[in-house]
């Protein structure tokens, strides 16, 4: 079993378990289901952590084009400036753990 240690975005506990996980690389997406990938996962903001040998692993697969169970199809969004503008606003008053006020 790995030891984590303290989760580095919000100093949860991070405890070993399986997880499905969406992994980026070279600018395309890969989901690995099955909750079956072995992670470190935060008990309270639920970020996942990756050991350097199941990092390894999931980056063999993808290079070596191993076969694929199975390809999706994955909307895609763009924000537009003004709605990044207030999705920040949105964050920042979460972390302070303020009430939202709209104004017309």
């Amino acid at each position: 079993m790995h030891e984590y240690g303290d989760c580095s975005f919000c100093g949860g506990e991070v405890k070993e378990g399986k997880v499905e996980l969406d992994y980026r690389y070279q600018g395309k997406l890969f989901v690995f289901q099955n909750e079956n990938v072995p992670a470190g996962v935060c008990q309270q903001c639920g970020e996942k952590y990756l050991t350097a040998k199941i990092a390894k692993e999931i980056e063999h697969r993808i290079q070596t084009k191993e076969k694929r169970d199975m390809t999706i199809s994955v909307p895609v969004f763009y924000l537009k400036k003004s709605q990044h503008r207030l999705a920040a606003f949105c964050f920042l008053k979460k972390e302070k753990n303020e009430k939202l006020q709209f104004e017309k």
